[in-house]
């Protein structure tokens, strides 16, 4: 459990108020979408295959070991599985550390997103699992709010997504915690087909 202190610490690196960026991105989203493979009616579809298969599962697996002291920036790098994707992870970690640096005084190094997070995590001694929970709930949130923006989604369906997907980010998270550096994988080959075709967009919102 976390006590109310980190709870609000964890809140408050996780909120969209944090300036990390995380709006501008899509994991490729936008491209999904333009190319008509995802809907309203298959977002929440979209999104369960990137929490257990795909960028969810594996940063959360990165998360629990920069948690527990392993060096893994450089692995965190390569499996980018696009430019976007690169772009996005190192950007977002490094507007991460920056602010952990300039509001918390955490001596925080630059680097992959969810590595420079559990390096925070170890660094404030905090209990992983509930943490890992709630990073994939915001990786849940960015997605779907993301969807808001690029198609007809109300607020009350995007709500319910999330909420239907609140077991699954649980289960993922129990599934990292178990998991080491080498049981690393992914398998949506749809999402990252859509993200390497991100780039090319001629039109687009989002960065990645």
């Amino acid at each position: 459990m976390l006590a109310p202190e980190e709870l609000l610490c964890v809140s408050q690196w996780l909120s969209p108020a944090f300036p990390v960026g995380g709006f501008a991105y899509s994991q490729g989203l936008e491209a999904g979408v333009s190319s008509g493979d995802v809907c309203p009616d298959t977002l929440e579809d979209w999104v369960d295959g990137v929490l257990r298969y795909g960028a969810g599962r594996m940063d959360a697996v990165l998360l629990c070991a920069a948690a527990r002291g392993e060096d893994v920036s450089e692995l965190a790098e390569a499996l980018a599985v696009s430019s976007g994707r690169r772009r996005e992870t190192l950007e977002m970690g490094a507007a991460l550390g920056r602010c952990l640096r300039g509001s918390f005084d955490m001596e925080m190094p630059d680097g992959a997103y969810p590595v420079v997070f559990g390096q925070a995590v170890r660094a404030r001694g905090l209990p992983l699992e509930p943490v890992v929970v709630l990073f994939l709930q915001s990786l849940t949130t960015l997605l779907v709010h993301a969807g808001q923006r690029l198609m007809p989604l109300g607020q009350e369906k995007a709500q319910r997504i999330i909420a239907e997907l609140g077991p699954v980010c649980v289960s993922v998270a129990g599934e990292a915690l178990a998991s080491g550096i080498d049981e690393i994988g992914t398998a949506t080959f749809g999402a990252d087909l859509a993200s390497l075709r991100q780039d090319s967009l001629e039109v687009r919102i989002f960065r990645s």
